[in-house]
């Protein structure tokens, strides 16, 4: 192949690279950032292998990942990162994610118990083993031994923190300044 034609069809790839990109917005992209980042940090925290690299290394440990993952889902304003922030009623949180995932619940007032009456604890559940299985997948050595009910929340359980958080950002509570 002559330089010419190399160099022709490294620029149709770069553009169709790029074409595609524009596809997904940068919310979007943030969005999934943070989905990751919530269920990484759950499974790190579970998993054999996540909690050994966390034992040898401080750097490896990845609770504060999920913390910025809902940090950034609970900041933004947009009905699809309502949405999304929503979904994450489908992980099992651990006590430090589900305070926070309350508190910026609550914080989003009515938005926030409209878009909760809406959810079908069927549909997360499903969505939380479908994204388990394709991470399996991708990754067996990270989840040999987890559970798929130790990072997915049941529906019984997503159905009752929706129906409390729907009824508490309905009667406007909050979380104290101090606790959040």
């Amino acid at each position: 192949m002559t330089y010419r034609k190399k160099a022709t069809a490294l620029l149709l790839a770069l553009v169709s690279a790029f074409a595609m990109a524009d596809d997904e917005t940068r919310e979007m992209r943030e969005i999934k950032m943070a989905d990751d980042a919530v269920f990484w940090a759950l499974v790190a925290s579970v998993s054999e292998e996540g909690r050994v690299a966390c034992s040898q290394n401080a750097l490896a440990c990845s609770g504060d990942r999920g913390e910025l993952g809902l940090a950034l889902l609970g900041g933004k304003k947009s009905p699809e990162s309502l949405k999304a922030f929503t979904s994450m009623l489908r992980y099992r949180l651990d006590a430090g994610l589900s305070e926070d995932f309350t508190c910026y619940a609550l914080g989003k007032g009515r938005s926030m118990s409209r878009e909760l009456i809406g959810i079908k604890p069927s549909e997360l559940r499903a969505d939380c083993e479908q994204k388990f299985k394709k991470a399996e997948a991708a990754s067996p050595s990270l989840l040999r031994g987890v559970d798929v009910n130790s990072i997915c929340s049941t529906e019984a359980r997503i159905r009752e923190t929706s129906g409390a958080l729907a009824d508490g950002a309905k009667h406007a509570k909050r979380c104290a300044p101090g606790d959040f």
